[in-house]
């Protein structure tokens, strides 16, 4: 199914699909603003605290490498967050080296 979606030219998906309802576009990037609210500030108040507790067991150093997961796993929304903002705008995707970077650490951090 995945090298199919990849085959599969913009026109096609439309036409399968139907056109994207910007209303929908608009409530998914505003849930990604609402993870990003809450999910950024959260983590680095986390990150620093498991950080800066001077503890270095196990448990602490398991605990610090999750919120930086989770902290980055937030901010790689944000471009996504922005396209959807923006009707689907290509805005950083315009750049080939930055899909390429941002393909790279979205599927690294999914897989962690």
């Amino acid at each position: 199914m995945f090298s199919y979606a990849v085959n599969v030219t913009l026109l096609e998906w439309y036409t399968d699909y139907g056109l994207p309802s910007p209303h929908y576009d608009n409530l998914l990037a505003s849930l990604f603003a609402l993870c990003l609210a809450l999910g950024i500030p959260g983590n680095i108040i986390s990150f620093t605290f498991f950080c800066t507790s001077g503890r270095k067991d196990l448990p602490a150093l398991l605990y610090t490498l999750a919120c930086g997961i989770d902290l980055a796993t937030s901010i790689v929304h944000l471009p996504v967050m922005i396209s959807l903002f923006n009707n689907r705008h290509h805005g950083f995707y315009d750049n080939v080296v930055f899909c390429a970077v941002w393909y790279a650490v979205f599927e690294y951090l999914q897989r962690i």
